[in-house]
This record gives structure tokens, sequence and C-alpha cells, in this order.
């Protein structure tokens, strides 16, 4: 029975933050409101606080399983046996694969930060992480002789941001594919 319940309980945080996610990247989070969230839901507003403290916990839940999705799969990517090269249009490919398999979770995030405000309680883990990627890209780019790898890395993720931006505001009318090609034909 514990099990079981434990299922129902996992299903419907899933369903709640599935919710909540739609809406603060669609209607924006300031716009949203617990309420809404629970009623799009199909809940109670007093269930919704068995699930989550507050608007700002979900928030904070939605955040930090994107850092921890980005974690793992960099880690899952970047193979030792790679060339650095292999390395990039492994990462490129990656990250376009979960944009397009996730539009609106990665919508979301995109558009939290043009939000004022509302990431600011993240700004020490997002700096801890951004530290950590351009880490590592810099050493792709270290092994790819560039003059200057950090700043590399840093190039590498505006162009691969900006390939997300475009194709999160303009969606199926963004040839991804085609420009995905374009930005891996750079490093090849």
């Amino acid at each position: 029975m514990a099990q079981k319940e434990n299922e129902i309980r996992i299903k419907r945080k899933a369903q709640i933050k599935e919710v909540a996610l739609k809406l603060f990247a669609f209607k924006g989070y300031h716009s949203t409101s617990i309420s809404t969230i629970a009623r799009e839901a199909n809940i109670s507003k007093g269930l919704m606080y068995n699930y989550f403290e507050s608007k700002e916990d979900l928030l904070a839940d939605l955040v930090m399983g994107a850092f921890e999705e980005t974690e793992d799969m960099l880690e899952e990517l970047l193979k030792p046996q790679l060339s650095p090269q292999e390395k990039i249009e492994a990462i490129v490919w990656g990250f376009v694969g979960h944009v397009k398999e996730s539009f609106d979770y990665w919508k979301l995030l995109m558009s939290l930060g043009f939000q004022s405000g509302i990431l600011d309680e993240f700004k020490t883990e997002i700096a801890t992480k951004a530290t950590q990627f351009f880490g590592k890209m810099s050493s792709i780019f270290e092994e790819m002789g560039a003059e200057n790898p950090m700043i590399e890395a840093m190039l590498f993720a505006s162009h691969l941001d900006g390939l997300f931006m475009h194709y999160l505001q303009a969606g199926a009318q963004y040839p991804i594919d085609e420009v995905t090609k374009g930005f891996v034909k750079k490093y090849s």
C-alpha cells in the first residue's frame, strides 16, 4: 500500500510541475498563482501545499531539476575517448535534442532569465554551474589549440544560447537542424 501511495505522490508531483512549467513559461511566473496551478492540475489549492510549500518552492524544484539534468547530460556526453571536435558535436546535438524534446521546459528556463528578480535566489548556484560548464568547455578548446580557451568557451555558449533563443521564439518555423549542422561544422 505504501509503495502505491508513493507512486501516486510521485506522479501527482510530476503533474503539478508540468502544469506549473507551462504556466510559468507562457503566462509568466508573476502572472501565475498557486490557485491557477492547482486548478489546471485538477487538485485543490490545499492539496498543492502537500507537495510544495509555496510557488517559490515549486520554482526552485524546477530550476534545480534543470541544473541536475544539464550536469547529467554533460557527464554522459563528455566521454574521454572522444576527440575535442566529437565532444563539441555531442554537446551541441545533445542539448539541441533535449531542447526539442522538452520545449516548454527550456522556454521556461529561457524566459525566467528575462523576468525581473525571479532568479535572484539562484544567482550563486547559476554562477557555480556556469563556472563548471565554462571550465569543461575551456578544456575542450584548450585541446583544440584555441588561443584563449575560456573566451572561446564563452563564445561557444553564446552561440548555443542564441540558437536556443531563436528556436524557442520561432518554434517549428526555425530550421534548427540545419542551423545546428552549420554550428557544428564550425568546429570540425
